[in-house]
């Protein structure tokens, strides 16, 4: 296939991507920040920031929401649609092992 099209905003390298809808699409980069993309016109509509290092995985969840996890040793729950940081925050040691992150992280959702 051939590319439809490229979304530049990033000032550095782009690590992580998730799509909200088909009309959007949401990114993480090692310049701290996540992205919500217009697919429609390839515009950045939103630049999230909070992370202290660089963001490595983005999961798109329901009502706009977005899970973001990054080397700061962070997730962070973002509300995508009205732009806010995060709505909850978990810090590797609040959470424990990895085993018990996943599961205080689901019984939160």
């Amino acid at each position: 296939g051939r590319c439809l099209q490229t979304l530049r905003g990033h000032s550095d390298s782009v690590y992580c991507v998730a799509a909200l809808s088909e009309e959007r699409a949401i990114s993480g980069s090692n310049d701290r920040t996540l992205k919500v993309w217009s697919l429609a016109d390839g515009r950045c509509l939103q630049t999230l920031e909070g992370h202290s290092s660089y963001v490595a995985c983005v999961a798109a969840l329901s009502g706009g929401r977005v899970l973001s996890g990054s080397d700061d040793f962070t997730l962070k729950l973002w509300d995508a649609v009205e732009a806010k940081m995060a709505v909850r925050v978990w810090h590797r040691k609040m959470l424990g092992s990895n085993e018990d992150a996943v599961k205080h992280i689901v019984k939160f959702l």
